[in-house]
């Protein structure tokens, strides 16, 4: 959906009043897309993923989205400048080989995610993810006296 947005937003012409009505609309299909899809990789990632390494994940997920959000926007802003104050590109040129550039790099990533998911191999369950599971949970925090002093409790 996110290709097909880039696609279809370098068609669509933006401008001020009610002429940014259609792209709205075909951006917001894109979030839409984007949304579905980053929710539905988390959630493989984390329901495959050994609980020691939850924390793991999570920073290397919480990072990676920041980074290549920062990196896309300054890049391809970056073109989109040097486009449109190029002699013989212009906004408009600009606004197209920025989107279809938008466009070929979710393309690439959705084809490179696809061929991950077709070619992972089935492997044997993690022998980490069911030790886990068998340890008791540990308080945290408990109402015990220690040495003389308590600590406070969760509950």
């Amino acid at each position: 959906m996110l290709t097909v947005t880039y696609a279809l937003a370098s068609f669509v012409p933006a401008g001020t009043g009610t002429a940014i009505w259609p792209l709205t609309a075909v951006l917001c299909i894109g979030g839409f897309g984007l949304g579905i899809n980053h929710t539905s990789l988390l959630n493989l990632l984390t329901a495959t993923v050994s609980p020691r390494y939850a924390g793991t994940l999570s920073g290397t997920v919480n990072t990676l989205s920041t980074v290549v959000g920062v990196t896309g926007v300054a890049l391809f802003g970056a073109a989109y400048s040097w486009f449109g104050r190029s002699a013989w590109a212009g906004s408009a040129t600009a606004w197209v080989l920025t989107c279809a550039g938008l466009a070929l790099i979710a393309g690439l990533c959705s084809f490179a995610a696809l061929r991950a998911i077709a070619t992972a191999p089935a492997g044997p369950p993690d022998p980490d993810a069911t030790a886990d599971a068998t340890v008791a949970p540990t308080t945290v925090f408990s109402t015990k006296e220690n040495t003389g002093h308590t600590t406070p409790t969760a509950d």
